[in-house]
């Protein structure tokens, strides 16, 4: 929620030309400078592995606090202990998507008609 408010468009990105992947490998709790395509550099702060990540207040703090001195925090921040799992969601099958045959992944058009339904309004 909190992010969705306080989201803002800063660009339209309509063309992204192609350039090298920038990768980083960093200690946990450290802070370090990347330099990017166009020579500019941002500010990255690993977080600490000793966070609590299902503490929703401390991940919005831990955020302002790097923020604040100019940097963006990385990592796993925040997981809701009360979020469902995507596949419980989506209601997927429990074998791997390419162990299935035909029969199962195209079950026909009526199957699909009526999952179809579910999506309507």
């Amino acid at each position: 929620h909190w992010v969705r408010e306080h989201s803002e468009a800063t660009n339209t990105f309509d063309y992204v030309p192609f350039r090298q992947e920038i990768t980083t490998d960093h200690e946990d709790g450290t802070s370090f400078s990347v330099v990017l395509h166009d020579n500019s550099t941002i500010q990255l702060h690993k977080a600490d592995s000793s966070v609590t990540v299902t503490d929703r207040r401390q991940a919005i703090d831990n955020l302002e606090r790097h923020k604040e001195k100019g940097r963006i925090l990385t990592g796993l921040l925040y997981i809701d202990p009360e979020s469902e799992d995507t596949h419980e969601i989506l209601g997927t099958v429990k074998e791997p998507l390419n162990s299935l045959g035909k029969d199962e992944l195209c079950p026909g058009s009526e199957a699909l008609e009526k999952m179809n339904e579910g999506f309507r309004c």
